[in-house]
């Protein structure tokens, strides 16, 4: 007896084992390799990457940095997203970001600025002029009167507090260039300064000329965490005309100031509308 086919199952039997024959290449037969479930990758809670982070977890397995553990690569979050040394201070206003302790929460190490004496601070430094209320190692407060007095030869002649005494003064017309060392020329600079503001001329920058020199201050728009400020008009002989130096106009932002504790930091590279911190103080 003859088994008839309709052109319906003629097809069908042409296709299926045309089909076995393509799951048999692809590893879906008992004669080739056999499809797995990849052990580390589906295991939700291997850690494909690398990154601490369990892959029921993780967005990316890339296997990037992941400095904040939160499943997504550094690569793939915005700046100020990141904290790179886990310090409680996002990287946008992280200026060392090396990881270490910052009791005071400024985005800078303890142990890469000198902190007030009075609270026991590392390396225990004390202010030049602590006898006579300098005793803000950090300029941790609104107040730079406070701040340790500069001169040739003292503790803190080579310091970001001298870096940004000199920002000042050449704003103000006395040319220097602000390496952060404070000698004869700097001292020079703040002898004029001291004649054209009725001060004792001894060339230290002790509490009057740094009030002197905080009142030159303009305030700049900013945002609701910080201040920024610039060096006002400067017109000692007072013919109208402003005598600062040409970096120093249109606003050049100088310094920072926190609102929330008033404290002060030092704008690092020309104002170009993100703030670019570093420390004021007795360290760099």
């Amino acid at each position: 007896m003859r088994l008839r086919l309709n052109s319906g199952s003629a097809l069908r039997l042409l296709v299926v084992p045309a089909f076995a024959l393509a799951l048999t290449a692809c590893g879906g037969g008992s004669g080739g390799v056999e499809d797995e479930i990849d052990p580390v990758i589906d295991d939700p809670l291997g850690d494909v990457d690398l990154d601490g982070i369990p892959n029921e977890s993780d967005v990316d397995l890339t296997g990037g940095l992941d400095t904040n553990f939160d499943g997504v690569d550094d690569a793939f979050q915005s700046f100020g997203d990141l904290d790179t040394d886990a310090d409680g201070i996002t990287d946008d206003i992280d200026v060392d970001q090396t990881g270490g302790v910052d009791e005071n929460f400024n985005g800078i190490d303890d142990a890469f600025e000198q902190t007030d004496p009075i609270g026991g601070g590392p390396g225990g430094q004390v202010c030049d002029g602590s006898t006579n209320g300098s005793t803000d190692t950090n300029s941790s407060d609104a107040d730079w009167g406070n701040n340790c007095q500069l001169f040739v030869g003292g503790s803190h002649a080579q310091s970001s507090y001298t870096r940004g005494v000199q920002n000042l003064l050449d704003c103000l017309g006395h040319p220097l260039t602000a390496d952060a060392d404070f000698g004869p020329l700097t001292e020079s600079a703040v002898i004029a300064f001291q004649e054209e503001n009725g001060l004792t001329p001894d060339g230290i920058v002790g509490p009057g000329t740094w009030g002197a020199l905080q009142d030159t201050l303009e305030p700049l728009q900013f945002d609701a965490n910080f201040n920024a400020f610039f060096v006002g008009p400067y017109d000692p002989d007072r013919d109208g005309i402003d005598n600062r130096t040409p970096g120093c106009d249109g606003g050049q932002s100088l310094f920072y100031q926190n609102i929330a504790d008033g404290s002060w930091q030092l704008e690092e590279s020309p104002f170009d509308g993100i703030p670019n911190f570093g420390p004021f103080s007795t360290g760099f």
